[in-house]
C-alpha cells in the first residue's frame, strides 16, 4: 500500500479523533465506522498475528471493549500519514497504558493499525 500524498493534516485530525471517541465510548459501531473494508491491525502481544478485514476486527475488539475499561487517550503525535495514540486504561482493576500507532493511507478512513503495547 503507498501513503496518499492527499490526505491534509486535518482529514487526518478528524480520522484520528472519530477513532478516539468511538473507543473511549466503547463505541464497536463508531470504531468499524473510522475502518476501511481492508483494513489490517497488527496484533498488540505479537507481530506475527494479524486480525484482517471487519470481521475479524469486529470480533476482536468486542472482546477488547468487554475486557478493558475506561480508555481515555491523554496524547496524539503525528503526521499526515502516521499517527500515534497514548491512552491510560483499566483492565481487571489494573491501570495500564496502551500505544498505538496508526498509518493514514488514503482513502481516509484508517485502513492499517499497529497497536503496541508499552
Amino acid at each position: 500500500m503507498t501513503i496518499s500524498q492527499s490526505t491534509s493534516g486535518a482529514q487526518a485530525a478528524a480520522t484520528t479523533r472519530r477513532l478516539r471517541s468511538a473507543v473511549e465510548a466503547a463505541d464497536l459501531e463508531g470504531y468499524m465506522d473510522a475502518l476501511v473494508p481492508d483494513v489490517i491491525l497488527k496484533s498488540p502481544l505479537t507481530f506475527r498475528t494479524e486480525f484482517r478485514g471487519h470481521d475479524e476486527i469486529r470480533e476482536l475488539m468486542r472482546v477488547v471493549f468487554a475486557t478493558v475499561e475506561d480508555i481515555r487517550y491523554f496524547e496524539e503525535v503525528g503526521t499526515e500519514s502516521t499517527r500515534a495514540l497514548f491512552a491510560f486504561l483499566t483492565r481487571g482493576g489494573r491501570p495500564g497504558r496502551r500505544t498505538a500507532r496508526q498509518a493514514l493511507i488514503s482513502p481516509i478512513p484508517i485502513p492499517r493499525a499497529v497497536c503496541r503495547r508499552p
